[in-house]
């Protein structure tokens, strides 16, 4: 079986920065990371993990800063002969948005108490962000709760960067009911809605 690619997460990177982005990918079989080279528009990008799973081999690239636009990256088997050693994929660059990043959307908008309500968010005017999110709410008066995003759950397009988190149980941190505030964060900020 020659590499194809099943998912890249995410397919939109921030031109200043980059981004790690995650490839799923069949043909690649039990590989080691050395087996592995990624060329990010004809660059050596520097692999940070290769795993294999059961939908195929998840390989973690670090996807360097490029000037906007599309651009291919080759995932190569390095023990494959190289007439089918390749995968391909394009990912789009593009400059963060200026100003402050908005909760657009929330869906559904209410939910029990005891949590375990699947909650969809759209976040617009955010930089293309990779899955190192978390969710974090708070009541008036009431000591924060946070969430976990559902992995593979967070897609970055040109609207914005949606994903999806279970609600924690809210009674656990001693709420009734009543309205929270919501912010989905990274490590370096949260966007608050």
């Amino acid at each position: 079986e020659y590499p194809r690619v099943r998912s890249v997460l995410p397919s939109i990177v921030p031109s200043e920065t980059g981004l790690n982005v995650a490839v799923v990918a069949t043909g690649f079989g039990d590989v080691e990371p050395g087996d592995v080279t990624v060329l990010v528009d004809g660059a050596q990008a520097n692999i940070l993990s290769v795993q294999p799973q059961v939908e195929g081999t998840r390989i973690v690239f670090a996807a360097p800063p490029a000037p906007e636009g599309d651009v291919t990256v080759a995932l190569i088997n390095n023990n494959l002969p190289s007439t089918v050693s390749a995968a391909y994929v394009i990912l789009t660059y593009m400059s963060s948005p200026a100003g402050p990043s908005i909760i657009s959307l929330v869906s559904p908008g209410v939910g029990p108490l005891v949590g375990g309500t699947s909650v969809s968010v759209l976040v617009e005017n955010v930089a293309p962000l990779n899955s190192d999110l978390y969710v974090m709410m708070a009541g008036t008066g009431f000591p924060s709760a946070s969430a976990s995003v559902v992995p593979g759950s967070v897609l970055s397009s040109q609207l914005g960067v949606s994903l999806t988190f279970v609600t924690p149980d809210f009674t656990a941190f001693g709420y009734g009911p009543g309205m929270v505030s919501l912010k989905i964060c990274t490590m370096a900020d949260c966007s608050s809605g």
